[in-house]
């Protein structure tokens, strides 16, 4: 019951930004709720929100929900068994988190690039960005 009434909030919230023109608010709005959408397993609905999201986010010139757009992206297609998708997606986030120095999200990033190469058999790829996290912590 908790999770559908934040999801409630999260829609009102996201048609109040809207009705406000507050692009930032919207775009934040949006990625949440496409978070959630993923992580419920509605993967149509979350790449939907995210696009939406992108391309607010290129509208307004903002890197970081560009990258956080990007990483949903990975997200999704990781789930789907995508994984080369996947890792294009990461490391175009990771890009973006690195230069706008979001130490935080690199870290999950690399984190996510991490479970991809294991996933793939990648065996180097994952212990070098195992090695890079534990040596060198963003």
């Amino acid at each position: 019951m908790k999770l559908l009434s934040s999801s409630r909030t999260r829609w009102a919230e996201f048609n109040l930004f809207r009705e406000l023109c507050v692009k930032r608010g919207t775009t934040l709005s949006l990625q949440i709720l496409a978070f959630v959408d993923h992580y419920q397993g509605s993967y149509a609905r979350a790449i939907s929100l995210a696009k939406e999201s992108l391309d607010l986010s290129i509208e307004i010139k903002a890197p970081r929900p560009i990258a956080y757009a990007k990483g949903l992206f990975g997200l999704n297609e990781y789930a789907c068994g995508n994984l080369e998708e996947a890792t294009e997606f990461f490391q175009e986030a990771l890009k973006i988190f690195s230069e706008v120095d979001d130490k935080r999200n690199v870290a999950h990033t690399l984190v996510n690039l991490v479970r991809t190469a294991y996933r793939q058999g990648d065996t180097g790829t994952f212990l070098m960005l195992t090695l890079v996290i534990f040596t060198h912590p963003p």
